[in-house]
């Protein structure tokens, strides 16, 4: 084996080398002008947070005043709808293999108030293929009811009310 004065030395040595290594990649960088739409290029460490002082304050410098675009209540600029199909995309994407969740399409075929004030949905999966929609469906039902289950909590807490989802799974060729 090696003594530690050894592997200090080495240490220091891979240092050395991982130091000239960055100086020449910046005097690359300093010098390229080949970057259109760029003004400036920064070079940070999420490791030794090396350069991320610097960049702070280029966007603190950079930053303008001005009106929100959004009031203080708004919390999301998309439509009801697409918080929907965005819940149940990323659940799929939990909960389903591969290329499987890429390949499903939804659309919403009821949205209605309930007499109580509830919120149902019904929402509409189309799979490509049989195998998929059998995934998507799970062993006696149980991958879609914890896909609806889920989402109705996430939709209650989002809408803050009753919310009565239905996903019905079609393969759609």
């Amino acid at each position: 084996g090696q003594t530690r004065a050894e592997l200090k030395l080495m240490g220091k040595q891979e240092q050395s080398e991982v130091n000239k290594e960055r100086k020449r990649v910046e005097r690359i960088l300093r010098t390229r002008r080949g970057w259109p739409l760029f003004r400036d290029v920064f070079m940070l460490s999420a490791l030794t947070e090396d350069g991320v002082d610097k960049f702070k304050k280029y966007l603190l410098d950079e930053a303008k005043p001005g009106d929100w675009l959004f009031g203080s209540d708004v919390t999301t600029d998309l439509t009801p709808s697409q918080l929907v199909k965005q819940a149940i995309q990323g659940k799929i994407l939990e909960y389903l293999p591969k290329e499987v969740p890429y390949t499903i399409e939804q659309s919403t075929e009821v949205w209605e108030v309930g007499e109580r004030g509830e919120l149902k949905i019904l929402q509409n999966i189309h799979c490509l293929r049989d195998s998929h929609s059998r995934m998507v469906i799970g062993e006696g039902g149980g991958v879609v009811r914890r896909i609806a289950d889920e989402v109705s909590i996430k939709l209650m807490n989002i809408f803050h009310c009753d919310v009565v989802l239905r996903l019905n799974v079609k393969t759609t060729k």
